[in-house]
């Protein structure tokens, strides 16, 4: 920006600071609202388990909303100047970086006002933060300034920045570890009833099986591990020996 202006600057005030304090010319960043992000909203549900405890960190997703207002010399056309180089900066490079992150922290010091940037894990979230301008009207725009007491329009415009996550500090406790380890495969098999027929043709059953009545039950992949036959609530197990792949009785 600074090439394109001489001597401009950013600052991170409120657009009502004493005009002292506000770049001349340069550019202002006010974080004017906060909104949940729609798409990350639900992303850590359940947070907790049926009895209340906590299974994993609690994460808040956020869109976080700027106001970008640009001062200096309206005869020198400064304000408008330094928008064309902010805006053509944001749309070449909308994605804030790892690399750009950890820059900012290498550049700030234990003694800078803005030590506490290092402690930011702002880097390592999976999603990196992006930044889209919104298209306010003139109405929209005039509503924004008129909470700020008694101060004069600036040129400005407004941008998104979404999604920064914050995550709880509150640890969920850790499961036991594995005492012992085993591994199994049991390929899923559907028994396949495909017919019931009498055991002795010559004595045809009824229309209605009555307890104690055997029949015979043909069909696929009927011989596993465990076989039982349903009928109605009960589970009626089938005659020792007398269960095959193809049918058991």
């Amino acid at each position: 920006m600074q090439q394109d202006v001489t001597g401009a600057t950013a600052t991170t005030l409120r657009p009502d600071a004493p005009a002292g304090q506000l770049p001349n010319p340069g550019v202002n960043l006010f974080m004017y609202q906060v909104t949940p992000n729609s798409a990350w909203i639900n992303a850590d549900l359940p947070t907790r388990s049926s009895s209340g405890a906590l299974i994993q960190r609690p994460v808040i997703a956020l869109d976080l909303h700027y106001l970008l207002t640009f001062y200096g010399s309206d005869a020198n056309l400064e304000p408008q100047r330094v928008l064309g180089s902010a805006l053509r900066t944001l749309h070449a490079r909308p994605i804030i970086t790892a690399a750009m992150i950890q820059a900012t922290l290498d550049a700030a010091e234990v003694e800078d006002p803005q030590h506490f940037l290092l402690g930011s894990n702002l880097g390592d979230d999976v999603e990196r933060v992006k930044l889209t301008p919104l298209p306010l009207s003139l109405e929209e725009l005039s509503k924004l300034w008129s909470v700020l007491f008694q101060t004069p329009y600036s040129l400005s415009v407004a941008y998104v920045g979404t999604v920064v996550l914050l995550e709880s500090e509150q640890a969920p406790q850790r499961a036991l570890p594995v005492r012992v380890r085993h591994i199994s495969a049991v390929p899923f098999r559907r028994a396949l009833i495909e017919r019931i027929v009498d055991i002795d043709p010559a004595n045809p059953l009824p229309e209605s099986i009555e307890i104690n009545d055997i029949v015979e039950l043909q069909g696929s992949q009927l011989d596993g591990s465990v076989s039982l036959v349903r009928v109605g609530e009960a589970q009626l197990q089938p005659i020792p020996d007398s269960v095959r792949a193809d049918r058991m009785r």
